[in-house]
Parts: structure tokens; C-alpha cells; sequence
């Protein structure tokens, strides 16, 4: 089951590509700062989890969300576990639990005004000297040299989709803003801000996508 699921996880292959094959955003961690204590939050398929366990070994790893992963307990790794749940409500995480936190994707499942609650949450589950990782994506559609026309019918379905989501309260796009004021408000000891640009098309097809 777990070979003809992963294939599928596009979102995940996705990242890891944008991320140059990396789990974070940064360089591997040495030894003695590995995390001991991971949380994956709005883990989707665990993909990420699964990849997690194995790069930390000696780690506990997590994943939750509000739908069961797809796997059979004997293709789960030893050191890896799933949660069905909610982030807010759930009670299987005590205070303080986690030294590595990762929110990805989250974008389309938080309220605009639950941002602020949201990120409180993560750092209240969080070991004091932890890290959270949150990667976000804005969708809206632009060029390098800026020549992509208003009207272009990319920019209008954007348009439409960011009224359609602004309607459900959610914040599809431009969510960088908010959710760095979050942060801020939590004042961590440090704070590094990466940027990646994501090329799209169908000239991009290749083996890593397909």
C-alpha cells in the first residue's frame, strides 16, 4: 500500500524538490542538537513524517490531522505515530513536548482571525530552545521581470479564488505578512525568513514530478 501511495503525495515531492531534497529549510542539525521530540502538524498523507523517522532514527516522531493516514501498521516505522485530531483540542501532546515542529501547508485549513491562536498553540507545545518550521506557499501568480499582464487569465482566476476564500475567512494568499506578525508576537529568540521561488508550467514536467 505505502509504494502506490507515495507516488501519489505530489505536494510532498513538491517541497522536498523546492527545498533541494532537504526536510528543513537548513542544514542538517549535528548530532548532539538532533531532535529528540518531532511534530508534524497537518501531516496530510505522512509523508514527511515517514521521511522524518527515517533521517532521525533515534527520534520520536508525530504526525497529526483530522483524517487517518492511509498506511497499515506495519508500514509505519517503529519510531513514528499518527494522530487523528485537532491541533487545538487534542489532549496526546503535553506543554513543552516537542524540540522540532513543522507546519506546512496550513494555509487553507486556519481562519484568518485563528492565525494568532494557531501559532500560540505550536509554541505552547514547543521545548524552550525548539525550533518551528513554518512553510507557507502564495500562490499568486508573477514574474521576475513583472511582465505578466493583469488581465492574463491566470491573474483573474487568482482574483476570483482569493474573493471565493476571503468569503470562507481563510487566507490563501498574502499570508506572509500575518503570519510573520504572529510570530513576532510570540518574540522568539531567533528568527530567519527564506524565500523560494517555485517555476510553473508544463515545461517543468520531469522525473521528479511526474
Amino acid at each position: 500500500m505505502l509504494g502506490s501511495l507515495r507516488p501519489l503525495d505530489a505536494n510532498h515531492r513538491f517541497w522536498r524538490m523546492l527545498l533541494e531534497d532537504k526536510i528543513r529549510p537548513s542544514p542538517k542539525p549535528p548530532p548532539a542538537n538532533t531532535p529528540k521530540n518531532i511534530l508534524d502538524v497537518g501531516c496530510g498523507l505522512g509523508s514527511l513524517c515517514l521521511d522524518m523517522a527515517q533521517e532521525y532514527p533515534t527520534a520520536d516522531v508525530y504526525g497529526i490531522d483530522l483524517k487517518p493516514v492511509p498506511f497499515e501498521p506495519e508500514e509505519i516505522p517503529i519510531n513514528c505515530k499518527f494522530v487523528t485530531g485537532c491541533i487545538f483540542t487534542t489532549d496526546a501532546f503535553e506543554p513543552g513536548q516537542f524540540d522540532f515542529i513543522i507546519s506546512r501547508d496550513i494555509r487553507s485549513e486556519i481562519l484568518v482571525d485563528k492565525w494568532g491562536n494557531y501559532v500560540r498553540r505550536l509554541f505552547e507545545l514547543l521545548r524552550p530552545g525548539g525550533s518551528v518550521y513554518f512553510v507557507e506557499m502564495d500562490p499568486w501568480p508573477r514574474t521576475d521581470d513583472g511582465s505578466l499582464p493583469a488581465n492574463d487569465a491566470w491573474v483573474q482566476y487568482s482574483e476570483a479564488m482569493q474573493q471565493m476564500m476571503q468569503a470562507d475567512g481563510l487566507h490563501f494568499y498574502g499570508l506572509t505578512e500575518n503570519l510573520a506578525a504572529s510570530i513576532e508576537s510570540m518574540k522568539p529568540t531567533s528568527k530567519t525568513v527564506t524565500t523560494y521561488h517555485a517555476a510553473v508550467g508544463k515545461w517543468m514536467r520531469g522525473s521528479f514530478l511526474t
